[in-house]
């Protein structure tokens, strides 16, 4: 009887520990856990904002607001947990307490404090690098690795002129001649592309290179090779069958070197053309708050940034300014990928700026 006795006055506290240490057992899963929860969380969370400052940046140009971008230098996530125990049962002869046991609790808290630092992204290094051609080997890639997509689509936003042939952002309002030479060349360049007759390649010769490369265009093909080549007024060139080698370069055009010259836009000219896109208010228009523009050319017919007076349910990336809601439609797929681009070549610029920045001011936020 006695050790029966001691048995029973012995079970809470064998029940406690055995509470505790499946509390603390627990834990020991809690890191990896939180990682695959708060890994994925946090990468969310970075892509909205980020995406929602490029926005607010092509916004507010369109009024002539100065705007500095932040670029997330660290995020520290600071995890704190704790094991608690609540346990109120009678210890005595078994007749006192007649078999009623009170209930455990107990269970475990966890909080999460992270510090965010934001390093301000600013200096030369940064206006050159938003107001420099985006670099023509950029432009290549791009086309290269976006099978499905419209070529006709980058080549029209990245592409201010190739050859003598422009691609104008805007249209003049006293503009006489409608010059389609560009709305050509696109157009041949994405059936040659699709057909499998014209492919953008690196030099074998000279590293970092690139060539315009037309080949197996005969007998189906030929007849667009050669409107491509009078359309580039290259001479010396002809569509006889034979492979046609075309070195790219973002020189002048000179038409007895046998080569394509590709001028590119800046992100900043993107930036402007974007703002251009952005649906104002017609009583900030009469009241000379925005920057008015003429029409936009061939780009207009890829970006189109939509206004609300509430938060857009289907938004691919959305910010509010001066109680309008600016977003990016999620059923325009032309807007989403120009936006989506555009989001990028920013992304570039802040992060290749922000690694020379090291030892500008940093702002530190703690999250509780």
């Amino acid at each position: 009887m006695h050790i029966r006795e001691k048995l029973i006055r012995c079970f809470p506290v064998l029940l406690i520990g055995a509470f505790i240490l499946a509390n603390l057992t627990g834990c020991s899963h809690f890191g990896p856990a939180y990682l695959s929860r708060g890994r994925v969380a946090y990468n969310d969370v970075l892509t909205e904002t980020n995406a929602e400052q490029t926005l607010a940046y092509i916004v507010k140009l369109r009024y002539g607001v100065l705007s500095t971008m932040l670029a997330v230098s660290s995020i520290t996530a600071n995890v704190k947990f704790d094991v608690s125990a609540d346990v109120n049962i009678g210890v005595g002869p078994s007749n006192s307490y007649e078999g009623n046991l009170v209930p455990i609790s107990g269970g475990v808290a966890y909080e999460d404090n992270p510090s965010i630092t934001y390093l301000p992204v600013q200096g030369e290094k940064h206006v050159r690098g938003l107001m420099a051609p985006i670099p023509v080997d950029f432009l290549i890639l791009l086309l290269n690795n976006n099978d499905g997509i419209d070529s006709t689509q980058f080549l029209t936003l990245l592409i201010s002129r190739i050859n003598r042939i422009p691609n104008r952002s805007f249209i003049p309002v006293t503009e006489g001649v409608n010059d389609n030479r560009f709305t050509r060349f696109t157009a041949l360049v994405r059936v040659l592309r699709d057909a499998h007759v014209l492919d953008f390649v690196q030099s074998a010769e000279n590293e970092g290179d690139y060539l315009l490369w037309i080949h197996d265009y005969v007998p189906y093909y030929d007849e667009q090779v050669s409107r491509l080549i009078d359309l580039l007024d290259i001479t010396g060139v002809a569509a006889d069958g034979n492979d046609i080698y075309l070195p790219l370069s973002n020189r002048l055009h000179d038409p007895t070197t046998k080569s394509v010259a590709i001028q590119t836009r800046s992100v900043q000219r993107l930036a402007r053309i974007f703002a251009a896109a952005v649906d104002v208010p017609e009583e900030d228009r009469a009241s000379n708050l925005t920057f008015e523009s003429p029409s936009l050319g061939m780009v207009g017919d890829f970006i189109k940034i939509r206004r609300s007076a509430k938060r857009p349910a289907n938004a691919v990336s959305a910010t509010k300014y001066r109680n309008w809601w600016y977003y990016i439609d999620g059923g325009d797929p032309k807007s989403k990928i120009s936006f989506a681009f555009f989001h990028i070549l920013m992304a570039t610029r802040l992060s290749e700026t922000a690694q020379t920045l090291n030892a500008a001011p940093l702002l530190t936020v703690p999250v509780k």
